[in-house]
């Protein structure tokens, strides 16, 4: 039997394991010789390694697709529907690796981590070395502390102004979040006039509700003494 029929054969084996001790072995394996071979594969026989890959990686028990993460996470040229899958997965500690640092995560599923998953998902998608706006723009409105000091800290994380704007607003109660906004180098007096703006916008409204509040305690008091 020649090596390709025999991997053949071991991979039909694997897909019928029950407990799926055979289909974690055969995995291991088979994404080894991927990475061992991948300078000389070109995009065809890449692309039959991630069938062949996120096949065996469906309902492996959770270390294993922890592995599989951690070991797919800095190739250039990574499977990438099974990245895909791993990104998404609902286990951050599946998710984390590539969404950390895999180029080959699709944008359309970056954007849609940072809109609906909790904070752990969005803290690692802010430790990529590079963001582009779309998403940069819903972590600036979504994230904790920790994710805004990657944004500032991080100028290849872009922003727009809909994501300049989301920061702004946050400035005006943050002191500490202003200054900081302030000091990256590549804010233009336009963003700091942003930030001052929103400040203005939040003090009226507070003004306006105080103003509310003192007609709506006066009317009570007018009605009650007739």
């Amino acid at each position: 039997m020649s090596p390709i029929s025999s991997l053949v054969t071991d991979i039909e084996s694997a897909l019928q394991d029950a407990d799926g001790e055979r289909r974690t072995i055969l995995l291991h394996r088979i994404t080894n010789l991927f990475i061992e071979q991948l300078p000389d594969l070109n995009d065809d026989h890449v692309s039959v390694f991630d069938e062949v890959i996120l096949c065996l990686a469906a309902e492996i028990e959770l270390a294993a697709r922890i592995e599989l993460s951690e070991k797919l996470a800095d190739l250039i040229r990574g499977p990438r529907q099974t990245v895909q899958n791993l990104a998404l997965d609902e286990e951050i500690r599946v998710a984390k690796p590539v969404l950390e640092r895999s180029p080959c995560v699709d944008v359309s599923n970056l954007v849609v981590i940072a809109q609906k998953r909790p904070e752990a998902f969005l803290e690692a998608v802010s430790r990529r070395k590079r963001l582009p706006s779309q998403v940069t723009d819903i972590l600036a409105q979504r994230g904790g502390d920790a994710v805004i000091d990657r944004i500032l800290r991080n100028s290849s994380l872009e922003l727009s102004e809909l994501g300049l704007r989301a920061l702004a607003d946050r400035a005006t109660t943050d002191t500490k979040l202003y200054r900081a906004l302030k000091s990256r180098p590549d804010l233009a007096l336009r963003h700091i006039g942003a930030i001052l703006e929103a400040a203005k916008q939040k003090a009226r409204s507070e003004i306006r509700d105080i103003v509310n509040e003192i007609i709506a305690i006066k009317s009570f008091v007018m009605s009650t003494a007739e």
